[in-house]
């Protein structure tokens, strides 16, 4: 499945049409549920790629899509083999992910790392040690969130 149609239903609930869709295409079946931290994380590591859920309100059971992580083969994760959203490549080096995305709202250098806003997501772009994006995440911004 492409990253482009996965970014795009961030924001929707677990159980919708087009979630559950989803679900089903990377093999999940069973129902979700919150972890100790009041949320879902749900690591799809032979497809190099996680999802998160959040509540939708403080106290409600209504899950909705909110953070997704394309990776590379780092940290148990195989590489992501569909087209990243935004345009962006693993192969893309800092100098062309802001020439992608612009000016990022913070350098976060020590983590080698980009921390964009675009729209009503924010994406973080983290980068190996010799130079390409390593992972990409993307994620409801926190003032599209509820709970």
């Amino acid at each position: 499945m492409d990253g482009v149609q996965i970014e795009q239903l961030l924001g929707k609930p677990e159980q919708s049409p087009e979630v559950q869709a989803l679900l089903k295409h990377f093999g999940v079946t069973k129902k979700l549920k919150l972890n100790s931290e009041g949320y879902v994380s749900l690591g799809l590591e032979p497809h190099g790629l996680q999802f998160s859920f959040k509540p939708e309100a403080e106290k409600s059971s209504k899950l909705i899509f909110s953070v997704v992580f394309f990776y590379t083969e780092v940290e148990g994760f195989k590489l992501f083999a569909g087209t990243l959203p935004f345009g962006l490549k693993f192969t893309d080096t800092k100098v062309e992910t802001r020439s992608k995305l612009g000016t990022p709202a913070t350098i976060l250098e020590r983590y080698r790392r980009d921390n964009f806003i675009k729209g009503d997501r924010y994406l973080v772009c983290a980068y190996s040690p010799d130079g390409p994006l390593k992972s990409l995440t993307v994620g409801l911004n926190r003032d599209q969130q509820s709970g």
